[in-house]
């Protein structure tokens, strides 16, 4: 039966499967940056990023070489930076330990930064056709319904499950297609919400079906309500030049520049000059709100004209032009956006 299955798993997925650019090239370059674009992100989001970044970097040597600010504003708009950021320091120690040639075992590829479980047996098994089961969202929900799994995967301990039940049914032969073709499955037909099971080339092996149980399959607790963080967003104009930051290398979205950031709490506290403007003739342009993994940032967008040029924390003064050219995430480009409506409207 098992043979039986996966047979009809991978035979499903070569005449169903999309055309997605990082499959005509299966090499551990592409399938590597394909995988960390794909963390978080949807596929029809990912391809024109995946196409303009092997463009801009072929090969992992001139990845590697780049400069990280131009490599951050390429991967600007994706989110999740430090995705990139140890993706570019994982390139440079395989080129500089392993002459460009990215060991193909797991105890060394973990150890690269970026590499956890998931990539690194997504790598082995795309890359080098190596047996290791590879268990994101969608197979997490297929094999759940296949298996009629009851267990809350919303809990890491209960994923295992999941990951001990595809190692135990990957095969040898072809391992690569059957990873790939439960993904599929659980993007095409087991989808989370009105799943085509008419169409499903599983559903006579499928429990949930079987059982009329699918629609409550797999079982996913509500998620914990995120806190919300309250800041200003500060824009502060100069004879057509405007303030702007770079975050810290070290902490969230380092490295991204942004117009300059503070708590309500702390507005007093910051440069006492330009609270002063701030107090006597500051505009509200609006509101905006961010949303991240683990909290919900909300920024009161505020403006303010000087009369000349104030030093305030480590910020420049940088005409817009020039501030284009800069990588900036998510949250200051709405802000980004609030300000160029004020100044067209």
């Amino acid at each position: 039966m098992q043979n039986q299955f996966v047979q009809q798993l991978i035979d499903w997925f070569n005449k169903n499967k999309r055309d997605l650019p990082w499959r005509s090239n299966r090499s551990f370059y592409r399938v590597w940056i394909s995988e960390i674009m794909l963390q978080q992100t949807q596929v029809q989001t990912v391809i024109p990023y995946f196409n303009r970044f092997v463009d801009r970097y072929p090969d992992i040597y001139h990845f590697a070489e780049a400069d990280l600010q131009d490599i951050l504003k390429l991967w600007e708009g994706l989110g999740y930076y430090n995705r990139i950021k140890n993706a570019h320091k994982a390139a440079q120690i395989i080129v500089e330990e392993y002459q460009g040639n990215a060991p193909d075992n797991y105890s060394k590829l973990i150890k690269l930064p970026g590499f956890g479980p998931y990539t690194t047996a997504a790598i082995l098994s795309f890359a080098y056709k190596k047996v290791h089961a590879v268990v994101d969202g969608n197979v997490i929900r297929v094999i759940a319904r296949l298996f009629r799994r009851t267990e809350d995967f919303r809990y890491q301990k209960n994923k295992t499950i999941i990951q001990s039940i595809v190692d135990e049914i990957i095969p040898t032969d072809k391992p690569d297609q059957f990873n790939e073709a439960l993904m599929e499955l659980g993007a095409l037909i087991c989808t989370p919400k009105n799943p085509s099971c008419n169409r499903c080339p599983l559903s006579n092996f499928c429990q949930a079906f079987q059982t009329d149980a699918v629609d409550q399959l797999p079982v996913l607790s509500k998620r914990k309500k995120v806190p919300i963080k309250k800041y200003y967003a500060l824009i502060v104009e100069h004879k057509n030049k405007f303030l702007v930051e770079q975050r810290n290398v070290d902490q969230m979205l380092g490295g991204m520049w942004e117009f300059p950031v503070t708590p309500y709490q702390s507005l007093k506290q910051m440069n006492s000059e330009i609270y002063q403007h701030f107090k006597q003739s500051a505009k509200r342009l609006g509101k905006v709100s961010h949303i991240y993994s683990h909290f919900k940032l909300e920024l009161i967008v505020v403006y303010v004209k000087l009369n000349k040029s104030i030093p305030f924390r480590n910020a420049v003064w940088l005409n817009l032009t020039d501030y284009e050219r800069l990588p900036s995430h998510g949250a200051n480009q709405k802000v980004y956006q609030v300000l160029n409506d004020f100044i067209s409207g």
